[in-house]
């Protein structure tokens, strides 16, 4: 389903666009591949070797969130969270971070900028927090490591 303008799946690209390329610029990571073929849903997928860094919009319940996801073959995985084997293959940032003993998971309050809707600002503090959190705590995914996937409970 293509993204209309103007829509709030429009916004959320946008801002996570934003937000995320440093791993793209910083970081050797491809990207973004954007999949909103799911109604309701769309994924926007950085990857860098076996990791990936996966931005969620929810439509229904106006939500963001971050995952870190095991690329196979550079593909996203099509179960939830583990694979057959009982192996998480995508988890949230916040959940991983949580786990490693990081209790510093705040979303800042990003920057005035004039123009932008409530709507816009709100994505923009979860992405840019996100962000933040993977350039902070999670090295070894920036280099395109999912060793932290393996540390998941």
């Amino acid at each position: 389903m293509p993204i209309a303008p103007n829509s709030p799946q429009a916004d959320f690209l946008a801002e996570c666009e934003r937000a995320f390329a440093f791993l793209v610029r910083e970081h050797g990571f491809t990207g973004p591949q954007v999949d909103s073929s799911a109604p309701g849903l769309v994924f926007v997928t950085y990857g860098k070797g076996q990791v990936g860094v996966e931005c969620v919009f929810e439509e229904r319940d106006d939500d963001v969130s971050v995952k870190v996801i095991h690329l196979e073959n550079g593909r996203r995985p099509t179960v939830y969270r583990k694979d057959e084997a009982g192996t998480v293959v995508r988890e949230y940032l916040t959940q991983l971070l949580l786990q490693r003993g990081v209790r510093d998971l705040g979303f800042p309050q990003p920057a005035e900028e004039t123009g932008l809707t409530e709507r816009r600002t709100r994505y923009r503090k979860a992405l840019e927090g996100y962000a933040r959190m993977l350039r902070m705590y999670a090295p070894d995914v920036l280099a395109g490591s999912d060793r932290i996937l393996a540390e998941a409970k």
